[in-house]
C-alpha cells in the first residue's frame, strides 16, 4: 500500500501540516517522491503556501504568483552522487507550466513522453499541476552526475499523474524565433515583475487577463513581443488606451472602436500597440517604426 511505503517519517509530516492542505493532501504529494530503487540521504520535507519562504532564500514570490500550494523534497544518493528531488505542486497546470518557463533554459532532453530542459547539474519539467526540479549535489555536473539525475526524473515522471502538454498554444499566438528562454507566461502583474519594471505589468495584466511574452534578436538588439487576451473587447481597448499613456504613445481610434499606437516612446524607443477583438499586441524596444509596425503583425490576434 501507497501509505505503508512512504514511512514513519513521512506520516509525521503529514500529521503536522499547516491549514491550507489536507492530510491526505500531503501524504499523496510525498508519495510522489521517487522510493523503490534509491536510497535517501535524508527525511522527506513538505512546505505549505508561504512556508516556501523557509525553504526558498529568494524568489518564493514569484511560485506563489502562479498558485504555489505546497513542495515536497527529498534528497537522494548513489555511489557518492547526492541529489534531491523537489516537487512543486501549484493549483492549475497552467501555473505549473508558468513556473517552468522561468527556468526553461538549457538543453532539451526527453524523460519518455515529458519534454525536459538540463542545466548546470539540474534537470526540470512540468506535468500535470506538478513542476519539477532535480539537483545535483555534486560540485561537477559529469556523465555519472547526469545519468543519477536522469533516473530520478524518471522515476518522478511514472509516478506523476497528469499530462506535460502545454496548456497554451503558443506557435499559433506568437511567432516562431524568439530567444531561448526568455517565453513566459503571465497571469497576474506579479508573475511580470522581472520582465517590466514600471506599471506596464499592472496594466497589462489587468483582472482576469493573461499574456504571452518573449524576446526576440533584431540587428540593433532584443525586441519584446508580447500577446495578451481579456475577456471581453472593451477590457482590451482600455488597456491599449492606457499603456500607450504610459509609454508616452498617442492612441489612435477607428469607428469599430479598436484602438491602436505606435511611434517613439518616453523611452527614446519605438513600440506599436494593436488591438483586435479581446486581443492586445504590444512591440516593445523597436529600433525604428517600420520595424515595430512589421513585428505587430506578427502576432497572431485573431484568437
Amino acid at each position: 500500500m501507497l501509505v505503508l511505503a512512504m514511512g514513519i517519517v513521512w506520516l509525521a509530516a503529514a500529521e503536522a501540516q499547516p491549514a491550507g492542505v489536507s492530510k491526505a493532501a500531503a501524504v499523496e504529494i510525498m508519495g510522489y517522491l521517487p522510493s523503490k530503487g534509491f536510497t535517501p540521504s535524508g527525511s522527506a520535507e513538505h512546505f505549505v503556501g508561504k512556508k516556501l519562504f523557509d525553504y526558498m532564500n529568494g524568489g518564493a514570490e514569484l511560485y506563489l504568483a502562479y498558485g504555489f500550494v505546497d513542495l515536497a523534497v527529498r534528497e537522494y544518493e548513489f555511489e557518492g552522487e547526492n541529489a534531491f528531488v523537489a516537487l512543486y505542486r501549484m493549483q492549475n497546470p497552467a501555473g505549473a507550466y508558468g513556473i517552468h518557463l522561468t527556468a526553461a533554459s538549457g538543453q532539451k532532453m526527453g524523460l519518455g513522453e515529458v519534454p525536459a530542459i538540463y542545466s548546470r547539474g539540474m534537470i526540470s519539467f512540468f506535468k500535470g499541476k506538478f513542476y519539477v526540479r532535480v539537483v545535483s549535489r555534486s560540485q561537477e555536473s559529469g556523465e555519472k552526475s547526469k545519468s543519477f539525475l536522469s533516473r530520478l526524473a524518471r522515476s518522478t515522471v511514472l509516478r506523476l499523474p497528469g499530462s506535460a502538454k502545454s496548456p497554451i498554444r503558443i506557435k499559433s499566438l506568437l511567432p516562431d524565433g524568439y530567444t531561448p528562454g526568455t517565453l513566459r507566461y503571465l497571469v497576474n502583474p506579479e508573475t511580470a515583475r522581472t520582465i517590466w519594471f514600471g506599471d506596464e505589468g499592472r496594466i497589462v495584466l489587468s483582472e482576469k487577463a493573461w499574456a504571452l511574452t518573449a524576446f526576440y534578436p533584431e540587428k540593433e538588439g532584443d525586441i519584446q513581443l508580447t500577446r495578451a487576451s481579456y475577456p471581453q473587447k472593451e477590457a482590451a481597448v482600455s488597456v491599449c488606451r492606457k499603456l500607450a499613456d504610459e509609454l508616452g504613445l498617442s492612441p489612435k481610434n477607428d469607428p469599430k472602436g479598436c484602438c491602436e499606437a505606435k511611434g517613439k516612446g518616453s523611452d527614446e524607443l519605438y513600440h506599436a500597440i494593436s488591438v483586435r477583438g479581446a486581443s492586445l499586441g504590444w512591440v516593445a524596444a523597436a529600433p525604428d517604426e517600420t520595424t515595430a509596425v512589421t513585428w505587430i503583425k506578427k502576432i497572431n490576434l485573431a484568437k
